[in-house]
């Protein structure tokens, strides 16, 4: 449900609130957009989220999954349900194994249980993770980069693992209670990759051996790559011009695409815009008339006496 918890600075219904304060409940939302890390190699996930108002169980999980999930569990599986195959940062504020809670863990691979081996895990030995279920919202930066999986909570790193991953996949959030209960809780919920913006500039016609310009102005930080390449005066750049002969009778059209990098993360997201370019033929034709020697006539603002 979407509502007003406690806990932040208004009175704005503006949270998600994925379970309430009761027992044996789950709750999930999930992104429709996935993301491919077969071509797409790092994102970042920012939200604010609250654990609290209950008896502190079970807590919030982010999920990366390679199908949209169905069948949420409640208690201890965090709502994670046992089909979900991927990448599992959950927010464990009661560890069904034992240890100190809360929890930071990282899992990988299909379903979710706490109490298997292959877990990264940082539990509160100390105190140091006491914050985790509070009153307050906490802010949690979870990053994605060449299969390294990085988890900050207000500026602060606190777990890292390597999981390299190729397949499409989906965001989202699960949260479970079980026979003790918090109200779980996300907002301000910001997914995003340093992606490359690209521009093939709008769609263009010219006559046949004219030159026109396509793209847009260049950016040092981005590299260019367009395809198909007839015409062009480059490939490599962000505003190529170009130049086609048209000899038949009818317009045609050439279709290119530019794919745009980052310099300084050549496998980031690439992103890709395609401009049209039309070519019309030049006009030819023969005029055949007749005229009375010594007449004249007047094509265009010519005046003609002679044949030809």
């Amino acid at each position: 449900a979407v509502g007003d918890t406690p806990g932040d600075a208004n009175l704005d219904p503006d949270e998600l609130i994925l379970t309430q304060n009761v027992g044996n409940s789950s709750g999930a939302i999930f992104y429709n957009q996935p993301i491919d890390l077969s071509t797409c190699y790092q994102w970042n996930v920012q939200f604010d989220f609250r654990m609290y108002d209950g008896t502190a169980a079970d807590g919030i999980a982010f999920c990366f999954l390679d199908v949209p999930p169905t069948g949420y569990v409640s208690g201890g599986g965090v709502g994670i349900p046992s089909t979900a195959n991927g990448i599992k940062v959950v927010f464990d504020t009661y560890n069904n194994c034992g240890g100190a809670n809360p929890e930071i863990q990282i899992y990988n691979g299909p379903g979710y249980n706490e109490c298997i081996s292959g877990i990264t895990t940082l539990n509160n030995i100390g105190g140091n993770l006491s914050f985790l279920r509070s009153y307050n919202y906490n802010t949690a930066t979870i990053s994605y980069n060449y299969g390294v999986v990085t988890v900050s909570i207000n500026g602060t790193q606190y777990l890292t693992g390597n999981y390299n991953l190729n397949f499409l996949g989906y965001l989202g959030f699960t949260a479970s209670t079980g026979g003790s209960n918090d109200r779980h809780s996300i907002k301000n919920v910001l997914v995003y990759a340093d992606i490359a913006t690209s521009n093939a500039g709008p769609d263009v016609s010219i006559c046949s051996g004219q030159v026109a310009q396509i793209g847009s102005a260049n950016n040092p930080n981005y590299s260019y790559s367009w395809t198909a390449a007839p015409g062009l005066s480059s490939t490599t750049i962000s505003n190529p011009s170009v130049s086609l002969t048209n000899t038949g009778a009818s317009p045609l059209t050439q279709q290119y695409l530019v794919t745009t990098n980052l310099v300084s993360n050549p496998s980031s997201c690439p992103s890709h815009d395609s401009v049209l370019v039309t070519v019309y033929p030049l006009y030819s034709d023969t005029l055949d008339v007749t005229i009375c020697p010594g007449s004249t006539y007047t094509f265009g603002s010519q005046v003609l006496s002679t044949s030809g």
